[in-house]
């Protein structure tokens, strides 16, 4: 089992190249385990968000866990009220991207607008994995 050194020189939200590269499968077949909920993530808007804290979780259980609960422990260091920067990094998303989801709805239940800036409540944040995580019973993938 790798340590925790392992997983350090990852980022907090793995792309799915990095995913084939820690599972040692192809991209196609990381799509793939995603879509039937086999590797935990997150199915926000059209992307796939999938952080690393949750993968090893998932690996360290031997990847036969039916379903692995999502950590929450990244999110410690953050305020209450994240911001579109805090959400960027949280996302791994450009803030082009986070606004359009925010505009769109896609980030429910969403945050609101302080004047020109938008604020998302930690707790709200939680909430959007809980019910966008394929580790939700409600999952439905793709069938890719």
């Amino acid at each position: 089992m790798p340590d925790e050194n392992y997983w350090m020189r990852f980022p907090q939200v793995l792309s799915v190249a990095e995913v084939a590269g820690i599972t040692r499968v192809s991209s196609v077949t990381v799509w793939r385990l995603l879509n039937s909920s086999k590797i935990p993530a997150h199915r926000i808007a059209d992307a796939w968000i999938i952080y690393k804290e949750e993968v090893q979780a998932w690996a360290e259980s031997g990847a036969e866990s039916s379903k692995v609960h999502s950590p929450t422990r990244f999110l410690e260091g953050y305020p209450e009220e994240l911001t579109i920067e805090d959400l960027t990094v949280l996302l791994g998303k450009t803030q082009q991207t986070v606004y359009k989801w925010l505009a769109a709805g896609s980030l429910a239940p969403t945050g609101w607008r302080v004047g020109r800036k938008w604020l998302l409540h930690k707790s709200s944040f939680i909430v959007l994995l809980e019910n966008s995580s394929n580790q939700n019973g409600d999952f439905v993938g793709d069938g890719a």
